[in-house]
């Protein structure tokens, strides 16, 4: 059975990735050079080459150097990746593109390979940002139903690993943080999700929800999605559909 049934593992396209990080504020034309950025099943790495890219472009407006340019992706890029092969693919890759944007050689300090749900960082961030797996209940291991269970408010019913991981993004971003996924759309009316829809609701913590309705995102996959912000405070949700 291929990774991306038993895994999860479906890549985001780079039109999207652009689309999420700039709801969330993660532009040149912003202050980023001292924020921290998050994704946690980073898998190929297509957040973070994009990541890379507005960090170094901001950081060389700013006239910084190699080593400085290097110093910073090692301190506010991180990521996790549960998957050992593909996050060795990445980390190379990874590094070959920084170098050729004008870094010298970055360790990738934050780049860890771990599940996610398992893993507690030290500090909060600023910007949590990527596409959770969508692994079907059958193929959850009981490493990843252990973790799920961390989660109170989505491991009721029916267990969705996305929804835990929503729910574990919000719990890792600072005060004044924002996050941004993209998920399938069912998380909107699902019964099984209905708790954790009221707590979202309840708590004031969508800004904004862009449903792609039919329109399929990813094509390898009949999953229906939408790209969700979260962040404290919202008196008023922005809901736009794609037909």
């Amino acid at each position: 059975m291929s990774k991306s049934k038993t895994m999860g593992q479906v890549f985001t396209p780079t039109d999207i990735v652009s689309f999420m990080l700039d709801n969330v504020g993660y532009t040149v034309s912003a202050d980023i050079l001292d924020k921290t950025i998050y994704e946690p099943s980073f898998g190929q790495g297509v957040f973070l080459f994009e990541i890379v890219d507005r960090l170094i472009e901001k950081a060389t407006m700013e006239n910084l150097s190699s080593d400085a340019i290097t110093a910073l992706l090692n301190k506010n890029v991180h990521g996790v990746e549960f998957d050992e092969d593909l996050f060795n693919e990445t980390i190379v890759a990874l590094t070959t593109h920084a170098q050729s944007k004008g870094a010298s050689s970055p360790s990738w300090d934050n780049l860890i390979c771990t599940d996610a749900l398992g893993f507690s960082p030290v500090n909060g961030f600023d910007y949590v940002v990527g596409n959770p797996p969508y692994i079907r209940t059958h193929n959850l291991t009981d490493e990843m139903r252990a973790n799920m269970e961390r989660f109170s408010i989505t491991a009721t019913g029916t267990p969705d690993i996305y929804v835990t991981f929503m729910e574990y993004g919000l719990s890792v971003l600072k005060p004044g943080g924002k996050l941004s996924y993209i998920v399938p759309n069912t998380w909107l009316k699902n019964t099984s999700q209905k708790d954790f829809r009221e707590h979202l609701f309840s708590k004031k913590l969508v800004k904004s929800v862009h449903d792609f309705m039919s329109e399929k995102v990813f094509s390898t996959v009949g999953t229906y999605t939408a790209v969700v912000v979260c962040c404290e405070n919202n008196e008023d949700l922005a809901y736009s559909q794609k037909e």
